[in-house]
């Protein structure tokens, strides 16, 4: 982006007309959008990769679920990418560049949220306890405590997650 400014302020410097000036100045913003959108998709990229690899690390989710995770995650990273592409103005790259990993953000927690379910609050057939039928017994303290520890190091957001699958009937959002 330094190199785009300078060259347009070279550009602009050397301009020997009103009309080379502004033509100067709107090819140096230009340079300088296409830049900053460069970057903001490779931002995306990289944390799509890192949202993928996260879903890849939690080891209680089922192949179904992780496929869909990763659906979502691809999902998300090209409606970021093409708001990105879509912006005018380098404020809008930004707020897309925000809002896109926000978006992949939210799915990891989603994520992190179903493997802290399938680990500490399913029952044997996978389905969350619901709080209405399922009631702790001997044969589901052991597990159901387990996970205290693992709850508390959730973020607020993984919790709240993790809080409305198990209160929702049959763990369904």
């Amino acid at each position: 982006v330094e190199a785009s400014a300078e060259t347009a302020k070279t550009a602009i410097d050397n301009a020997t007309s009103e009309n080379d000036v502004t033509t100067a100045e709107e090819a140096g913003k230009e340079e300088i959008l296409e830049e900053v959108k460069d970057d903001a998709i490779t931002d995306i990229s990289n944390a799509t990769e890192k949202a993928i690899e996260s879903i890849d690390n939690l080891d209680n989710l089922t192949d179904e679920e992780v496929a869909n995770l990763k659906e979502e995650i691809a999902n998300e990273a090209e409606a970021a990418k093409q708001n990105v592409e879509d912006s005018a103005k380098i404020s809008d790259v930004s707020k897309s560049d925000s809002e896109g990993k926000d978006e992949l953000s939210d799915t990891v927690d989603d994520g992190v949220a179903q493997d802290f379910v399938n680990e500490y609050a399913s029952g044997d057939d996978n389905n969350p306890y619901d709080i209405t039928d399922d009631k702790i017994t001997i044969d589901n303290i052991e597990q159901i405590l387990s996970g205290s520890d693992a709850y508390d190091s959730l973020t607020p957001e993984q919790r709240a997650k993790v809080d409305l699958i198990i209160s929702t009937p049959n763990g369904s959002e």
